[in-house]
């Protein structure tokens, strides 16, 4: 390694070091004696040259530390330094500002500095190939994230003092992925597409182009539990594939917010839509809808240029809830009948009142889709005497196509050879025993077909 031997003033000299047998220096005191000069934590100290010529190698830390002290009064001391990368992990705290002087790129599938700006804040702190594992803001924490989502990162808290970045040594592997937050409403922009994919039974986000508008704002592995839609839906529960569906059918209505909560937090699997109303009507005439009854629940069948029009239909009314005028609390009910539904109508009419729907999956589950499997483990379960897709694993490939629980195998084809309507412990011997066969599922809407 490279060998620097650099001139230290008298008195104190600001530097802190640590290791036993070598030391290794630690920590430049910002704005102190030794400050602004070419050397920076994770160096090694080789020697110390004192001004009547003589060197000592050797040093331990304590001993270094002592002979420093012994020779406060020499304007002429060097220490010769061997460059070398800090081992485990140092925090550095960011300034803030819109460049923070350094450059970070992906190298052998790390964020790694690969240049310093000599004005960088950094520049005394890191060195030119550390590894990016984390950075922190008063927002976010991303741990073991990519250079792109890193410089999203900093591209959008450039007015955040609170920053901290963690880096570790080039040889060392960087942390498994993960970020926290506290919960997060994004208003979304619209007339264009949000350049975002999605994955998971509950929408996770899968990743985010770099031009998008939420670039910087919202990062991969972030859940969505529900979207809001300024024409009175609320979706919760939403998969990844319907997420994405949603989105491009509203791209241009103004006022959609995506909720994320925190990490941790528990959502609700059952994918349901809640409906707001026009709060003055007396009956399902007048808000231009029609319910038929199947029994155990009403199914909104058709809609007639109302408000209803945005509301999928076979949907099922699982809620009817109002706000009550005089007290304040809310009120929720389960109508059965036309009759019971009208009668709701009229006692909450003025009033903020919602419908909670059920069987939105189905309304946008497609009439069939054929997922090629590739070798290995599929990340799906399967229920029934006919097999049944009940649900889909993060990183499966059955997630990259429009794929939804609720759909039925109809064939799956191995090798060229069809076996139809397969139940879940035929198709699954059939997946197993031919893991690394060409293999084929097709399913389809039991709903259609």
């Amino acid at each position: 390694m490279a060998k620097i031997s650099v001139g230290i003033p008298e008195g104190k000299v600001g530097l802190t070091f640590t290791g036993k047998a070598e030391p290794i220096l630690s920590r430049v005191t910002y704005g102190g004696p030794c400050h602004g000069k070419p050397i920076k934590p994770g160096y090694l100290v080789k020697g110390l040259t004192l001004g009547n010529g003589i060197t000592h190698e050797g040093l331990s830390k304590v001993e270094l530390v002592k002979k420093l002290g012994e020779t406060t009064n020499d304007h002429n001391r060097k220490l010769i330094f061997e460059i070398a990368h800090k081992k485990g992990t140092h925090e550095v705290e960011l300034p803030a500002g819109n460049n923070i002087g350094a450059t970070i790129e992906d190298k052998n599938g790390k964020p790694v500095v690969t240049g310093i700006s000599h004005t960088s804040p950094l520049r005394h702190l890191v060195s030119r190939g550390s590894v990016v594992d984390s950075i922190s803001t008063d927002k976010f924490s991303l741990t073991g994230h990519n250079a792109e989502d890193i410089n999203n990162v900093l591209k959008s808290s450039t007015n955040d003092a609170t920053r901290v970045m963690t880096f570790k040594h080039p040889n060392e592997a960087l942390s498994p992925k993960a970020i926290d937050y506290e919960e997060v409403i994004i208003d979304l922009p619209s007339g264009h597409g949000l350049g975002m994919q999605f994955t998971g039974n509950i929408a996770t986000i899968q990743s985010v182009e770099k031009s998008s508008a939420l670039s910087g704002l919202l990062f991969p592995g972030m859940t969505i539990a529900a979207i809001r839609i300024e024409d009175g839906r609320e979706y919760h529960g939403l998969p990844g594939s319907i997420m994405y569906k949603i989105l491009q059918e509203t791209m241009f209505i103004e006022g959609r917010q995506l909720y994320c909560p925190a990490p941790g937090t528990e959502v609700a699997s059952d994918v349901s839509l809640k409906f707001y109303p026009p709060m003055i009507a007396l009956s399902c005439k007048e808000l231009g809808c029609e319910f038929e009854e199947t029994g155990d629940a009403l199914k909104l069948v058709q809609s007639f240029g109302s408000a209803f029009d945005v509301v999928p239909k076979g949907v099922l009314l699982l809620e009817f809830s109002f706000k009550s005028a005089v007290t304040g609390e809310w009120k929720a009910f389960t109508p059965t009948t036309v009759q019971e539904l009208d009668s709701m109508l009229i006692d909450s009419s003025g009033c903020e009142r919602f419908c909670t729907f059920l069987g939105v999956g189905s309304a946008y589950m497609p009439d069939e889709c054929v997922v090629m499997c590739p070798p290995g483990k599929l990340g799906v379960v399967f229920k029934g005497n006919v097999a049944a897709l009940v649900k889909i694993k993060e990183g499966s490939p059955f997630a990259q196509t429009n794929a939804m629980p609720g759909m039925v195998v109809q064939s799956v084809t191995i090798d060229g050879k069809i076996t139809t309507n397969p139940s879940t412990k035929e198709l699954t011997k059939l997946l197993i025993d031919n893991s690394e066969a060409s293999r084929a599922v097709k399913l389809v809407n039991p709903e259609t077909n």
